[in-house]
């Protein structure tokens, strides 16, 4: 059948696909035919030219290339099968997210159920740790005898994690010292506070995230003070971590500004550093006092391993603590022979100084 360009007043896509043949519609008078093509850019090219003989143009002047690439952003079949595309591709992601739905809805009632039973056994088993301590503190007669009947209290007995502070005590007490021992357990640890110890703190923000510890790589400062001073102790970030600990493998005090300067106090202890939700920072006691002469330069040197650490951060160069004494922080030079583990005046894990005015 031969269906002359002429003869056809009308000519559009049927705008459906049937076993991937694009249809198109031409009108001849009073008749509708439909014509199948392979793909959209030759039925696309059939329109154009059809269009281009109706509008009174020779079919010599038909470019059917540059039909093809204008029909192939501007024609109705492709915006229809695109949009088509789109539907499908939303309809399938719907039901993907609502199949998913009830199973993420009923695995978040079971944690939440769970995390509310465990709550629940928390607050049930400290209201009798509290029932227990009550009955202690009301029966006792002394504070002798209410502080060794808590101390016999094991964590059996009581199962409440936070009484493990009983196992290391800090007391300030109005006794004899030759009578300690037989007022308390040889397996506590004493720490007898000196009223005229004071500190400071290189910044207020002690719990940014992380200070990692690897291999034996430093954390080093270097300081100076305008009065001499003995230095006590030193405060160092916990791990942020609940349950993890951080170990203190090397602690030194160094004559000088330099990580290879000659070491005047040597820790002999390593000092494990627990998490603590109620304080980021961590005091190391120091084994003796350690002499600080004004306006000389000495450094911390820290060696640490175990489980990541808050950190300081926004440090302050120099600081004026109690009795006017003045810290004034640089960074530590590092010997070749040691790694830094990127402390300085800026951040870092070391937080505290504590020390005496001489």
């Amino acid at each position: 059948m031969e269906i002359p360009l002429t003869a056809i007043i009308d000519a559009s896509p049927l705008g459906t696909e049937q076993n991937i043949e694009f249809i198109f519609t031409v009108a001849i008078a009073e008749e509708k035919f439909h014509l199948k093509t392979n793909n959209d850019g030759e039925m696309c090219a059939w329109l154009n030219l059809i269009n281009h003989t109706r509008n009174g143009n020779r079919i010599s002047s038909f470019s059917s290339p540059n039909y093809y690439h204008e029909s192939k952003a501007m024609s109705d079949e492709s915006l229809i099968t695109s949009f088509t595309r789109m539907k499908e591709l939303l309809f399938k992601r719907e039901e993907e997210l609502l199949g998913n739905l009830d199973e993420l809805y009923k695995i978040y009632v079971d944690k939440a159920t769970q995390e509310n039973k465990e709550i629940s056994e928390k607050y049930e088993q400290e209201c009798k740790n509290y029932e227990k301590i009550t009955s202690v503190l009301e029966n006792s007669t002394s504070v002798i005898s209410k502080t060794r009947e808590i101390q016999n209290a094991t964590k059996a007995h009581f199962n409440f994690k936070e009484l493990e502070a009983f196992n290391v005590s800090k007391l300030i007490v109005s006794i004899q010292e030759e009578n300690l021992d037989k007022l308390i357990k040889s397996c506590i640890t004493v720490c007898l506070g000196n009223p005229s110890e004071v500190m400071i703190r290189r910044t207020h923000i002690t719990r940014a995230l992380k200070w990692r510890y690897t291999g034996e790589r430093i954390d080093a400062i270097t300081f100076s003070v305008n009065k001499d001073i003995k230095l006590t102790g030193v405060g160092l970030c916990t791990p942020y971590k609940p349950g993890r600990i951080t170990y203190v493998k090397e602690f030194e005090v160094l004559k000088g500004g330099s990580t290879n300067s000659s070491s005047i106090y040597r820790h002999s202890q390593i000092v494990p550093i627990h998490s603590n939700p109620e304080s980021s920072i961590f005091k190391v006691v120091m084994e003796k006092h350690v002499l600080i002469k004004k306006d000389s330069k000495y450094t911390v040197y820290f060696l640490n391993g175990g489980a990541h650490t808050y950190k300081c951060v926004d440090c302050v160069s120099v600081v004026e603590g109690p009795d006017r004494v003045v810290w004034t922080f640089v960074n530590s030079i590092f010997s070749p022979s040691h790694q830094s583990n990127r402390c300085d005046i800026v951040c870092g894990p070391i937080a505290d100084f504590y020390f005496m005015v001489v």
